[in-house]
């Protein structure tokens, strides 16, 4: 049996400020961890990522036969609120 190693990238954000001013370095470990995952999964993601606008995010609840559609901006992108039929 042949054993291979795996790369996987993680970025390091241990030097970075928090909008509280400590550093990063005063956080636990195990947050530092989730925090270089989730760093990671931001730096990557652009390359699946596939924007789209209010109107077609309204056509698409729409054509799912969902009625009382809101779509507006939101803190992160596109909110959605709607209703089954």
């Amino acid at each position: 049996m042949r054993s291979t190693a795996t790369w996987v990238p993680v970025y390091s954000n241990r030097s970075l400020k928090r909008p509280h001013g400590t550093t990063l370095r005063a956080q636990r470990g195990d947050l530092l961890k989730e925090w270089a995952y989730l760093d990671t999964f931001d730096m990557l993601a652009p390359r699946h990522d596939f924007p789209q606008t209010r109107a077609t995010l309204g056509r698409w609840l729409q054509e799912a036969g969902l009625e009382a559609v809101d779509v507006h901006y939101g803190h992160n992108g596109l909110e959605a609120r709607a209703r089954r039929s």
